[in-house]
């Protein structure tokens, strides 16, 4: 605490200098680390062409978008099976609390809890997609480590004595980590936390009516 105290009296002596990467060139990377393989992927896409279409007719105007050079395109096909929006949110996330050893690739390619893999060991023939809360679970770990004063660990408090009134891996407590990360991402112009985005996050697998009652 001291450290921090005594951290917090200096940093705003610092210029603040913001970077605005190209997440297009990001989803490009997704993709290629996730690597759909043909003949396969080609069979898999022919016979889901209702649930792709589901998926771009409510992503193609949204604002997380801006369909510049196919984004959208990459962001769904080429980053399945990540949900639009924890495609948004992943590299984002990343690039917020991310250390050597959980960021956006150790996601999407090692093996253990809450990863990618995991993921596919249980849906891999399945259009069933990541949703956030997966990507709440693996980073979990460094909500816990933030700056005790920061806003993310704060968000991080606020979940965390929420979630043991909820059934674990109930959609109420998907939910709740998803709501958790648009707050930590802090880009509502984009991404709004909304009980409509909130249905279209969870729509593949829950119908409206249960994601309205668990909202």
């Amino acid at each position: 605490k001291e450290k921090t105290d005594g951290w917090r009296g200096v940093s705003e002596r610092f210029k603040h200098i913001h970077l605005n990467n190209n997440f297009i060139q990001t989803y490009e990377i997704i993709s290629s680390v996730i690597q759909h393989k043909e003949p396969r992927w080609g069979a898999f896409c022919n016979a889901h062409v209702p649930d792709f279409e589901a998926l771009f007719t409510r992503y193609r105007k949204h604002q997380m978008f801006t369909d510049a050079q196919g984004e959208i395109e990459t962001a769904i096909k080429g980053c399945f099976p990540l949900q639009p929006v924890s495609t948004f949110i992943l590299p984002r996330l990343s690039e917020r609390v991310a250390q050597n050893e959980r960021t956006l690739f150790t996601f999407l390619s090692a093996e253990g809890t809450a990863t990618l893999a995991s993921f596919l060991d249980v849906y891999e023939d399945d259009f069933t997609l990541v949703t956030p809360d997966q990507i709440y679970d693996y980073f979990e770990p460094l909500f816990r480590k933030e700056v005790y004063t920061s806003e993310i660990h704060q968000t991080y408090l606020l979940t965390t004595a929420i979630l043991p009134k909820l059934q674990p891996e109930s959609l109420e407590s998907k939910i709740i980590k998803t709501l958790s990360l648009i707050y930590i991402l802090e880009q509502f112009e984009k991404l709004k936390p909304t009980k409509d985005e909130i249905v279209g996050i969870f729509s593949i697998n829950y119908t409206v009516e249960e994601i309205e009652d668990a909202i």
